[in-house]
């Protein structure tokens, strides 16, 4: 299987288009395929996200030409074809998307950064729309600081728990946890900042079915007193207050919390960027929260520089997301298969000397893969969305 999603992939990257009219869709193409997506001069993916049914929404970055960078989301059918015009959302020229997911009522909720036009302060910026894209609320995320929210998740009664970090005066960068309720007005009266010594960012969170909030990032003066950024795990109440923080520290190494899952009551992963002098590798980890104690880390290399995004569960199975940097002008999606116990199944990389990036990716409903990058395409000066649907998951 492995061999034929390269050829695929390999075949059709040669052949760059904004999208395939219906008619020149080939039988397989439901299956596999990539696009690039070049409605814009500079387009970097954020997030991508299935439409129960009907296909895929991308979100990403775009510059316009009169605009400067806005949130897009881009809706496709089933093939990768573009079914409406790109959604733009922002107020000035310095708009970034960050987070995406599908509502239960086919709405979408979108997560970005946006500049105040009047203080020039950097806020988070979160729309829900309906279906089509079209906004039923804005709401304007401001603290004194600037501010940058990165994800969030929705609880069972449809409220919105955003993660990420603001700089607070006096204190410096804090991790941000923002609760809100499902039509945008806040859940808790205040935003909660959470740090030790001021330069502590969330990355990624998740809640569990307790209700507590579990949080990754990094923080470069942690509770162990490290003087290089660390990963962490930080565990939150409903009410957002501080439970317990954990380091998810690798000895004389450099290393960042991307994505964080919950196994059970007491136990999650952690996916990290690890840096050291040779490079940077993908690391996973097993963190038993009641102990506070990392159970077993794995890390996956190459004589690149690999940097984790975000990985999935899927049965006895985890899927691992991430970049491999092959040479400075050089990268490639690199997409790896681990067991329960973290032992690499099966690694694929692909893109080898493009400049293709990966970002976001989730499991499709006939089992295959639905993965959204960037790709660099310097002779041409443009930067575009990448769209990879793969026939199933074993690479």
């Amino acid at each position: 299987m492995k061999n034929n999603l390269l050829l695929i992939l390999s075949v059709i990257s040669a052949v760059c288009f904004l999208s395939c009219d219906k008619e020149d869709i080939s039988l397989k193409q439901a299956d596999n395929f990539i696009k690039y997506y070049t409605n814009f001069t500079e387009f970097t993916a954020s997030d991508v996200e299935v439409i129960a049914n009907s296909g895929y929404a991308i979100l990403g970055t775009a510059e316009t030409a009169d605009s400067g960078t806005q949130i897009c989301l881009m809706r496709t059918d089933e093939y990768g074809n573009i079914i409406d015009v790109p959604k733009l959302y922002g107020r000035i020229d310095n708009d970034i998307a960050y987070c995406l997911k599908v509502l239960d009522n086919g709405g979408f909720a979108i997560l970005g950064t946006s500049v105040d036009p009047v203080t020039q302060v950097t806020e988070g910026y979160f729309i829900c729309t309906d279906n089509n894209g079209e906004p039923k609320f804005v709401r304007e995320l401001e603290a004194p600081g600037n501010m940058e929210v990165r994800h969030f998740d929705i609880d069972d009664q449809g409220r919105f728990f955003i993660t990420g970090y603001f700089d607070v005066i006096d204190k410096g960068k804090q991790v941000l946890i923002i609760a809100l309720n499902s039509n945008g007005t806040n859940y808790w009266p205040n935003f909660r900042d959470i740090g030790v010594q001021g330069d502590e960012e969330g990355n990624h969170l998740q809640i569990m079915e307790t209700d507590s909030i579990v949080i990754t990032g990094r923080a470069r003066n942690s509770i162990s007193g490290s003087s290089v950024y660390q990963g962490f795990i930080l565990l939150v109440n409903e009410t957002g207050l501080q439970i317990d923080w954990i380091d998810v520290a690798y000895t004389g190494k450099e290393s960042e919390g991307k994505c964080v899952r919950i196994l059970d009551k007491n136990n999650c992963m952690v996916l990290s960027t690890v840096k050291s002098s040779a490079g940077s590798t993908i690391s996973l980890a097993k963190v038993n929260l009641p102990l506070r104690n990392v159970m077993w880390q794995e890390s996956y290399s190459t004589v690149g520089s690999d940097v984790a995004q975000t990985f999935i569960f899927d049965g006895d199975l985890m899927y691992l997301l991430g970049t491999t940097g092959v040479t400075a002008a050089n990268s490639a999606i690199t997409m790896i298969t681990a067991n329960d116990t973290g032992d690499q199944v099966e690694r694929s990389d692909f893109g080898l000397g493009t400049e293709l990036s990966g970002v976001d990716f989730s499991i499709t409903p006939d089992g295959g893969l639905i993965i959204v990058g960037t790709n660099e395409n310097p002779e041409d000066n443009n930067t575009s969305v990448a769209l990879i649907k793969t026939f199933n998951k074993a690479f």
